[in-house]
């Protein structure tokens, strides 16, 4: 198994407030499992203590192995929450390791 963790930091920005922007991508994240079978799990979660080291949010998704990994990352329905937070994302940290 594999776990893929990423870190965002976002901006407001076309009106959006960071609270509305991180609730909107972790709906679009957690509607992924199903709709992408690769995914063994997903946990999505927005900071609540906004301290000075924190991220907004965090995302944590098994797959059950590297090419199931980099199959999810071409994926349409991935590549459109990454469209969808271009505008937004002023920083992203991920990191890949086996379970």
């Amino acid at each position: 198994m594999i776990r893929h963790i990423v870190f965002f930091k976002f901006q407001e920005a076309n009106g959006l407030n960071k609270n509305e922007i991180c609730k909107q991508i972790k709906n679009k994240f957690d509607a992924l499992p199903s709709k992408i079978n690769l995914i063994k799990k997903l946990t999505c979660g927005i900071d609540f203590l906004h301290s000075e080291r924190s991220f907004d949010m965090a995302l944590e998704v098994d797959f059950q192995n590297v090419d199931d990994m980099n199959a999810y990352q071409t994926h349409p329905e991935h590549v459109a929450i990454v469209e969808f937070m271009k505008p937004y994302k002023t920083a992203a940290a991920a990191t890949d390791f086996n379970l």
